[in-house]
């Protein structure tokens, strides 16, 4: 609710921000709802942060390029997929829209995939955004090969 609050001011141009303290307050309670859905609705781990797989695997994959690039972990950079997307053409809106229905789908793969957190919907989720990062990270690198 308080992110919808944002939207009339930040669509289609963002013109307020939420920060490093409002980004920080949701990066920690998005996940921490998903433990509450995980205690309160019997969820495993894995069905219950699944929408949340491209964003954790974009945080993952820039920390692990920046430190084998030996770049300081703390020194602020704009790296991350989803920047280098917004800043090399797509813009804001086609990126929030792409992680959204990422996210989407990562919530309709954990409920079609029942009571079971291996399935063929979470492994072929997986698959697909894993491949979907990959062929995402080659464009926002003009298709040239980087350093990992």
């Amino acid at each position: 609710g308080a992110c919808l609050g944002f939207l009339p001011w930040n669509f289609p141009y963002a013109r307020i921000f939420l920060g490093d303290v409002g980004s920080g307050a949701l990066g920690f309670l998005v996940p921490m709802l998903a433990l509450l859905a995980m205690q309160g609705q019997g969820i495993d781990i894995v069905r219950a942060h699944l929408p949340l797989l491209p964003l954790f695997g974009d945080a993952t994959w820039t920390i692990i390029r920046r430190w084998r690039n030996g770049e300081r972990l703390t020194a602020p950079h704009r790296s991350h997929l989803y920047q280098r997307l917004a800043n090399d053409g797509l813009g804001h809106t086609a990126v929030t829209a792409m992680y959204t229905i990422a996210a989407v789908c990562g919530a309709l793969a954990a409920h079609m995939s029942g009571d079971a957190w291996v399935s063929p919907w979470t492994l072929s989720y997986a698959a697909l955004t894993a491949i979907a990062g990959f062929f995402l990270h080659r464009r926002a690198t003009g298709g040239r090969r980087v350093a990992m």
